[in-house]
C-alpha cells in the first residue's frame, strides 16, 4: 500500500460533486483520498470502525436515519461513494475510487507494475468493469500491461473459493420428506453447473512444473502466474515449461537435494534465467564424404 504521501488536486474544492456533500462528507471523502487504506490501484479497504475513530464521524443515530439508509458513518459512506461516483462492492468492502489514475499517475511501466500488485492483497471483489474502465486515464502504452494483470487477478477463480462456494451449497441440505410431513416427495430442482474456472495457461504451467497442488496452493500459484504476467514482456506458459525441462541446468544447487522440480518462490526468482542462457545448440553432424562410406558387405 502507498503509505506516504497522496497527492490531492486542489480543485476538488470547487468539485460540482464535492461541494454537494456537507461536512462530514467532504471529511470523510478527504480521509478515503488520503487514509492508510488506500492502497497503490486506488482501491480502499473500507473500514468503518477505523474511519469513525480517525475522522470522529458519528453520522445519522439509528433512530433519525432517513428511510432507506444506513446509520453512522456506514451511511455516510454511502452518500460520499454516489455524490462522487466512486464505485462500492459492499460484500467485499471495497471502495474503488474511479478517477485515481488522472492524480496519481504512474511513472513508468514499472511503477503501474507495482501499483498493480495490490490487487493480490485485495479481497475478492466485483470491481474488475470499474478498473478495466479507469484505464482511459493512463497512457496508451500501459494499457496492455494493465490489461494483463487485471485478467490474470481477476479470471484466475482460487480453489479455495470454490470449496466455500460448496460448502455454502451444502450448508442446508434438504431435509427428508418424512421429517417434513410430506407424503409424496418434493420436486427436485435441475442441478446447477459448477462454476469452472477459467482457462489460464500459465496458472496451469506452473502448477505443472512445481508440482503444486491447485487446489491445496491455489492461490499461492495466482500471485506467482499474477507477477509473472506483469513483467514485460509478460512470461509465457511455454517458457515456464522449458524452465521445468533445465531446472537442473539454469539451478545447479538443486542437485544437492536431489530436486527435480522448483518451489513456487524459486520459479518466480530465477525463470528469468530462460531468456538470459538460451539452451546450447545442438552439435552439426559431422559430414561423410560419399567414398568414405565403407562397402555393404554381401554374403
Amino acid at each position: 500500500m502507498a503509505r506516504h504521501f497522496r497527492k490531492i488536486d486542489p480543485r476538488i474544492w470547487t468539485d460540482e460533486k464535492f461541494v454537494r456533500l456537507d461536512a462530514e462528507g467532504k471529511l470523510l471523502a478527504l480521509w478515503l483520498l488520503t487514509s492508510s487504506r488506500c492502497t497503490r490501484c486506488g482501491i480502499v479497504l473500507w473500514s468503518a470502525a477505523l474511519a469513525a475513530e480517525e475522522t470522529g464521524i458519528v453520522g445519522h443515530p439509528p433512530d433519525t436515519t432517513p428511510t432507506g439508509c444506513r446509520a453512522g458513518v456506514d451511511g455516510v459512506c454511502d452518500t460520499v461513494c454516489d455524490t462522487m461516483s466512486w464505485v462500492f462492492d459492499r460484500g467485499a468492502k471495497c471502495i474503488f475510487l474511479t478517477h485515481w489514475w488522472r492524480y496519481n499517475p504512474p511513472s513508468n511501466l514499472s511503477a503501474l507494475k507495482g501499483a498493480m500488485r495490490d490487487l493480490l492483497d485485495v479481497p475478492s471483489n466485483a470491481l474488475k468493469p470499474a478498473l478495466i474502465k479507469a484505464k482511459d486515464d493512463l497512457p496508451q502504452y500501459m494499457h496492455t500491461v494493465y490489461d494483463t494483470v487485471c485478467d490474470t487477478v481477476y479470471d484466475t477463480v482460487s480453489p479455495l473459493e470454490r470449496e466455500k462456494e460448496k460448502e455454502k451449497e451444502n450448508l442446508f441440505p434438504p431435509r427428508p420428506a418424512a421429517e417434513r410431513g410430506v407424503k409424496k416427495p418434493a420436486k427436485k430442482s435441475a442441478p446447477t453447473a459448477p462454476r469452472s474456472r477459467t482457462v489460464n495457461p500459465l496458472f496451469d504451467a506452473i502448477a505443472e512444473v512445481t508440482g503444486a497442488p491447485p487446489k491445496a496452493a491455489g492461490s499461492f500459484i495466482a500471485k506467482v502466474a499474477a507477477a509473472l504476467a506483469a513483467e514485460e514482456p509478460p512470461f509465457t506458459a511455454a517458457e515456464v515449461r522449458e524452465f521445468g525441462r533445465r531446472f537442473s541446468e539454469l539451478c545447479p544447487w538443486a542437485a544437492k537435494d536431489n530436486r527435480t522440480r522448483p518451489e513456487l518462490g524459486e520459479l518466480q526468482k530465477h525463470v528469468g534465467k530462460v531468456r538470459a542462457q538460451p539452451p546450447p545448440a545442438a552439435a552439426p553432424r559431422p559430414f561423410v564424404e560419399f567414398d568414405q562410406i565403407p562397402p555393404r558387405q554381401t554374403e
